[in-house]
């Protein structure tokens, strides 16, 4: 049994938890609401905790020399800062991280239960139903340890079920993005994919990603647009001319004339219904913003993350090498993406010179590795500067199949991309 005890602790696990706690202790205690000592092995572990408890409670501040200070020394600041480490790379592991915690506790859990049961052998007046709950404990600890099957054959069975399901149903193996001939290209918007949506200033990047994403929430899908660059109002006003193909510019009157005020209030009432959400209240660090992703995803069962735009987000940490810091933030996506099973959009700036052509992939702005993470990268392109009557839309990359250009209508008073005369 010794050699199977060892295996129901993971002090690593720990460590990093114990260093998020550190590094921001509201926020961890948030995602992880129900963290208690049970789930540490430690005694150090277990000491933080508590103290970072009892410190909160006070309303102190969770600092190495407040911890210290508050257990009269018994643990020294050195054992504390020893935590100390470059969070920015696990900051966003932190409900994995809580979850194998929780698995484990369970498993000790049930094997003191087991021990306990096997101490009354001996006394027991009915083996027979002691085999049987040992048995059920068994299968129960089976079941937990390999809640995830690896075996081969078992992801080939999902698959063929998924193939299976494409087939009969017709369907992308994706969500939908309202554009047919994008997702018969592209497969439509998988699970665990980042998406690179890049575009020079004006041509359009942030209508067309809202335009999808509102397109994806009408099917009920959830979807949330998290914008570090327009406010909510604007971008409810881009759903309301849209959906109620409704002229931007008279919404801008001072006067508002009562047949478009009618109009956009019961535009407004339509629009409020579909599982859309607006997230324009954060700063622009990285953990802020997949944080809250996380929330929605956790919460209200989001399963496309758009974010407008990549150019706007630091890593939280000073950089010399701005490329180095983009590839961090996009690394950092990606990994959000396979996590938690979700598709993340990344909205990119291209560089000026992509607007006298039509743009490469090369044209990412301080690009780096950017494309290196990106499952597909789609470049758009104004073809028409003066009416803006159409929209390229560039499949640059694409891992799950071919590259190409389609061709979209792009109506600007409604702030509407549609399928509609797309060659």
């Amino acid at each position: 049994m010794e050699s199977i005890v060892n295996t129901l602790r993971h002090i690593e696990t720990e460590g990093r938890m114990i260093a998020a706690l550190l590094y921001d202790y509201k926020t961890t205690m948030d995602k992880v609401n129900n963290l208690s000592e049970e789930f540490f092995t430690r005694n150090l572990h277990k000491e933080i905790l508590r103290t970072c408890i009892t410190l909160s409670e006070r309303g102190e501040m969770i600092e190495p020399i407040n911890i210290s200070q508050a257990v009269g020394g018994s643990i020294k600041v050195h054992e504390i800062t020893d935590f100390s480490f470059d969070y920015m790379d696990t900051t966003n592991f932190v409900i994995g991280d809580f979850k194998e915690l929780e698995r484990l506790k369970k498993l000790r859990e049930l094997k003191n239960h087991l021990q306990k049961k096997l101490s009354s052998i001996h006394n027991s007046c009915n083996p027979e139903n002691l085999v049987t709950e040992l048995s059920q404990d068994l299968k129960e600890i089976t079941n937990i340890s390999e809640s995830v099957d690896s075996r081969l054959q078992a992801k080939a069975d999902i698959w063929a079920d998924d193939l299976t399901d494409r087939f009969k149903n017709k369907r992308a193996p994706g969500i939908s993005t309202g554009y047919s001939r994008i997702d018969r290209m592209t497969g439509g918007l998988v699970s665990g994919n980042l998406i690179i949506i890049g575009a020079r200033p004006g041509v359009g990047k942030t209508t067309f990603a809202l335009n999808l994403a509102w397109n994806v929430a009408k099917e009920q899908v959830p979807v949330a647009f998290i914008s570090l660059e327009m406010l909510s109002n604007e971008l409810v006003d881009k759903l309301v001319m849209c959906e109620g193909e409704i002229d931007g510019s008279k919404l801008k009157l001072a006067s508002i004339p009562e047949t478009v005020y009618k109009k956009a209030l019961s535009t407004k009432l339509l629009i409020q219904k579909q599982p859309l959400h607006i997230v324009d209240d954060l700063k622009n660090d990285l953990n802020s913003i997949l944080h809250r992703a996380g929330q929605l995803v956790y919460r209200d069962k989001v399963k496309v993350i758009v974010i407008d735009y990549l150019q706007l987000m630091d890593a939280g940490k000073a950089s010399d090498n701005r490329n180095n810091e983009l590839s961090k933030i996009t690394r950092a996506c990606k990994q959000f993406a396979q996590r938690e099973n979700v598709t993340v959009i990344l909205l990119s700036q291209l560089n000026r010179r992509a607007a006298v052509k039509s743009p490469k992939i090369f044209d990412l702005r301080d690009s780096g590795a950017i494309e290196q993470d990106a499952n597909i990268v789609v470049l758009l392109h104004d073809l028409n500067d003066k009416t803006k009557g159409q929209l390229a839309v560039a499949v640059a990359k694409n891992r799950a199949g071919r590259t190409g250009i389609i061709k979209l209508r792009f109506i600007g008073k409604y702030s509407q991309i549609t399928n509609e005369g797309a060659e």
